[in-house]
């Protein structure tokens, strides 16, 4: 409430201040953050009553280094041109903020230290992203559900050299063409392109380049084969995999995958086209600590005997397998590290 902020207003030391959900903090409530000029870290994620004006009044507050405004609604790009009193920003969510354009978007030029930033559900299109393209202290991008983002409007992202995690989940536009300008971002150790419905094999090729890659999540492109599969046989470095409902995927590729990718430690193959054989190779992963082969219904007991000699793991997901019974859930006694089980 108001009443609550302004006797908040008086802990001037106060660094760290997260209002997240607080649906009763109105613009005139918010004004009083105003006083807290050390203030490092504020996120209003879900303040569902804050406006234009709210925001705007938190112009002193020039220390930020984090600062979280995701899924709020009330917010016009008159609201987000307060950003550029936060020249020290390093995190930034804009999640769901559905209401502000591109032209709103140009303030975030001015964020030349930045280093992670949140986009996902927006309305960003291209001509947005080339208010980005001068932000080389970039790390991570996120873009998830961005229904507009296109290769064009990556290729102007060329000034990020020190990109390390990317996210395109779910951006309908993202194709095989896309994949093939990502290859150039060598720095990139983390890919998000799960349900881009255009990634198909030849896309892949071109993520076979990418050795620096540690984690790789691909979940719902359905298009993809055992062909396109056999590229990752050279991202060496991966020790996540995300292959869920890929489910022309198949024993075929699997097996090469499992003999070249050794330092593999979560993978999830839910929904593929597996079964005990296939389970028998995964049994070679020295390192794997997190599996999730649920809703591979040809999974029997004997699969669940070869994955009972997995010592590392941790983590298990065998939810619809309905082929395994109480004789093989008995075998997983003997996973003495284990500490996550989902059998629904």
């Amino acid at each position: 409430s108001s009443l609550a902020l302004e006797s908040l207003s008086s802990t001037t030391l106060l660094t760290d201040l997260n209002l997240t959900g607080c649906r009763q903090v109105t613009d005139h409530a918010v004004s009083y953050l105003g006083e807290l000029t050390n203030l490092t870290s504020l996120s209003l994620a879900e303040c569902l009553q804050i406006r234009d004006y709210g925001l705007r009044s938190l112009f002193r507050l020039a220390p930020l280094t984090q600062l979280n405004l995701e899924g709020m609604f009330g917010m016009t790009d008159s609201g987000i041109s307060v950003l550029s009193s936060f020249p020290s920003l390093k995190y930034l969510s804009l999640q769901e903020c559905c209401n502000v354009t591109n032209s709103g978007l140009t303030v975030l030029s001015a964020l030349t230290v930045l280093e992670t930033l949140v986009l996902s559900c927006t309305n960003i299109d291209d001509e947005g992203l080339s208010c980005l393209s001068n932000l080389s202290s970039l790390k991570v991008l996120d873009f998830a559900h961005c229904m507009e983002v296109s290769l064009e409007g990556l290729a102007d992202l060329s000034a990020a050299a020190n990109l390390l995690d990317l996210s395109l989940e779910n951006c309908d536009l993202i194709n095989n063409e896309t994949l093939t300008l990502l290859s150039s971002y060598t720095t990139l150790t983390a890919l998000n392109i799960s349900n881009c419905p255009n990634v198909s094999d030849c896309g892949l090729k071109s993520l076979a380049l990418m050795t620096n890659l540690t984690a790789l999540d691909m979940a719902f492109c359905v298009k993809l084969t055992d062909d396109g599969i056999r590229n990752l046989t050279s991202l060496a470095a991966l020790t996540l995999l995300d292959l869920e409902n890929c489910y022309k995927v198949s024993h075929h590729s699997l097996h090469e995958l499992i003999s070249r990718l050794s330092y593999l430690s979560s993978l999830n193959l839910k929904g593929c086209n597996l079964a005990d054989r296939d389970v028998q190779y995964l049994a070679r992963m020295p390192c794997i600590t997190s599996l999730n082969v649920s809703s591979c219904r040809k999974i029997t007991n004997v699969g669940v005997k070869a994955m009972s000699t997995l010592s590392s793991l941790k983590e298990l997901n065998l939810s619809k397998c309905e082929c395994i019974t109480d004789a093989g859930i008995s075998r997983l006694s003997k996973l003495s590290s284990l500490t996550i089980l989902d059998l629904h």
